[in-house]
C-alpha cells in the first residue's frame, strides 16, 4: 500500500492525505506533514525541515561514563548519561571526533561512538512538548 502511495505521488503528482498514529510509517511514506496536538497544528512542512529543528546526538560508550560526562561537559552538552552510555550534543562530525580525541587523551577508553538520528516519534514528542 505504502509503495502504491508513493507511486501515486511521485509518477501521477497526486496528492495524498494520511491520518495515522503509526509515525515510522508516516516517516517512510510523506514528504510533508503536519503535526496536530490537542487539536492545535503544532507543526507543518516538510520532513526534512522537521529533521532540522533536531540537535544531533553522539551516543558514547566509554569505560567511565560519569569521567567522561564531568570531562566532556566544559565544551558539549551532555544530553543524558547512564552507567551503559553517555550522550552528548554535537553538531557536525568534526565535533564527535573532538570529543573522542579529548576522552582517549584523558585515558577514557571510547569503546563505540555512533550519531543518534532521531526518529519521527521522537520529533513528535519534542514537537509537542
Amino acid at each position: 500500500m505504502r509503495e502504491l502511495l508513493i507511486h501515486l505521488n511521485k509518477q501521477l503528482g497526486v496528492t495524498v492525505f494520511l491520518s495515522s498514529h503509526l509515525l515510522a510509517e508516516i516517516e517512510r511514506t510523506v514528504t510533508h506533514l503536519g503535526i496536530l496536538h490537542k487539536g492545535q497544528l503544532r507543526f507543518q512542512g516538510s520532513l526534512d525541515t522537521l529533521h532540522s529543528i533536531r540537535k544531533p546526538v553522539m551516543q558514547l560508550h566509554t569505560s567511565n561514563n560519569m569521567a567522561a560526562a564531568s570531562l566532556l561537559s566544559t565544551a558539549f552538552t551532555v544530553a543524558a548519561q547512564t552507567e551503559a552510555h553517555l550522550k552528548i550534543n554535537c553538531t557536525t562530525p568534526d565535533q564527535g571526533a573532538a570529543a573522542v580525541r579529548q576522552l582517549v587523551m584523558n585515558n577514557i577508553d571510547v569503546y563505540q561512538a555512533s550519531i543518534i538520528k532521531e526518529d519521527l516519534e521522537e520529533l513528535f514528542l519534542k514537537v509537542t512538548a
